[in-house]
């Protein structure tokens, strides 16, 4: 049996208008221990997308792994984090 995983993406991905619309999705999620030049070749990606700051509070929200919004899962969950201090 197949199983297929639907995810409700936001419209910028799923209508291909973020820069990661035509990258191979993959390297968005690379494989834990993987070095800090691959993510940084991966946020300098995000870097250049107009929806950096809605991709980031997407992943926040939804608590995505992976590379969102120019940011590691370490990341977000200090960010997380900080926000709950600071709350």
């Amino acid at each position: 049996m197949d199983i297929q995983v639907v995810r409700n993406f936001p419209n910028f991905i799923d209508q291909g208008m973020a820069s990661c619309a035509t990258t191979d999705p993959e390297v968005f999620f690379p494989e834990r221990g993987m070095n800090v030049s691959h993510n940084n070749v991966v946020k300098r990606i995000c870097r250049s997308c107009p929806y950096i700051q809605p991709c980031l509070e997407w992943a926040l929200e939804n608590r995505e792994m992976g590379i969102w919004g120019a940011t590691t899962e370490m990341e977000r969950r200090k960010i997380r984090r900080k926000n709950r201090v600071s709350n």
